[in-house]
């Protein structure tokens, strides 16, 4: 199998604007990677095709993240043990496929188009120091790697594929028995406007902010989540899901489940619960706008996401970004569903005899 070699022109975009990182610290506003260093593991280990050969795609791809300079590495394995204030580590300026096809309408043309696989390769290594690569059955027609655009059947739709609405905070998959641990995006191609921000509201600023009263409520088990509308639930209809509370853990590091747009509160304190932490959580906001080349790891534990609306033209140059799903340990899921798999099968339409995803 041949390598994917990298051209003179690419390598002199590199070079242009290569910033030396070494002795950089990782500040909010993202870390800067060294991209001739990033480059050059490219065209040393990016040699499959990973809608070819997903396993081997995965196992260079960690190979290549051994190679990663050490701060980056101990940065990646401390946000996995410890998290973080923020909730999300950001990477700005890694390569990027610059000969991109037009941001696809259906999925399957990324597959057929797509010519190069850099950010299926960054996010595949960065996963390698948090977990394990993951997908659904009914997210991406079972990709791995999501592509999430604007499309013109959903773009009022309470979905990543929506662009005139705002995707509220919420924890990714919070309905589903085997939620991510982390959320990673790599963009691929920014709106033109610059309008689309990605949300970001973590548990570790707005936590003082809690009452004993109200984490009471909301450790018990008195919240009925939703079902997305990419798992079948065509209505959107809030509390069609399992029963879960919404906080959990250590006191000292609390974790959250938590999505109001589909969740309903079973009792009327719990219904006020939910909108008093809605308030809470909009009240220490933080918003970040995705450029070519960046990529950010969300803490699906305690950190909580979404999008602001943006104007898209379904023109071919839409915003495009990229998405996996990284869980610590896919035994997990081998426990849950008595399946050893990657790709998560399990479907919605029978009642699933485990503890719940706040418990695991």
């Amino acid at each position: 199998m041949s390598t994917l070699h990298l051209g003179l022109e690419e390598i002199a975009v590199a070079e242009s604007k290569i910033s030396s990182v070494k002795n950089t610290s990782y500040n909010k506003n993202g870390l800067k990677v060294d991209l001739v260093y990033f480059l050059n593991l490219l065209d040393h280990y990016l040699t499959a095709n990973p809608y070819e050969n997903l396993e081997y795609f995965i196992q260079q791809a960690s190979l290549a993240a051994y190679s990663f300079p050490d701060y980056i590495k101990e940065l990646l394995m401390n946000f996995k043990t410890y998290g973080n204030e923020d909730g999300y580590l950001l990477f700005r300026s890694f390569p990027y496929d610059r000969s991109l096809m037009n941001t696809p309408v259906n999925i399957e043309e990324v597959r057929e188009k797509k010519k190069t696989f850099y950010s299926e390769f960054w996010l595949a290594a960065i996963a390698r120091f948090l977990g394990e690569p993951f997908s659904y059955i009914q997210e991406n027609k079972g990709n791995i790697f999501h592509n999430v655009r604007p499309t013109y059947n959903n773009k009022d739709m309470l979905s990543s594929e929506s662009s005139t609405i705002l995707l509220d905070f919420h924890t990714e998959t919070a309905f589903h028995p085997y939620t991510p641990d982390f959320l990673s995006l790599f963009c691929l191609r920014s709106d033109r406007h610059k309008e689309a921000q990605t949300i970001i509201s973590s548990i570790r600023y707005f936590q003082d902010d809690i009452d004993a009263e109200l984490e009471r409520i909301l450790r018990k088990p008195l919240f009925k989540t939703g079902i997305d509308y990419s798992f079948g639930s065509v209505n959107g209809m809030r509390g069609n899901g399992p029963t879960i509370p919404i906080l959990y853990g250590d006191s000292r590091d609390l974790l959250i489940t938590f999505d109001p747009d589909l969740m309903r509160g079973l009792t009327d304190e719990a219904e006020m619960a939910i909108k008093t932490l809605k308030k809470i959580i909009d009240k220490h906001k933080r918003a970040v706008v995705l450029e070519e080349g960046d990529l950010i790891i969300i803490d699906n534990r305690r950190a909580l996401h979404g999008r602001t609306y943006f104007k898209a033209n379904f023109d071919g140059q839409d915003r495009w970004l990229q998405r996996l799903y990284i869980s610590r340990d896919l035994t997990r899921a081998n426990i849950l569903f008595s399946k050893s798999e990657r790709i998560i099968t399990y479907k919605f339409d029978r009642e699933i005899s485990c503890v719940s995803n706040s418990s695991i």
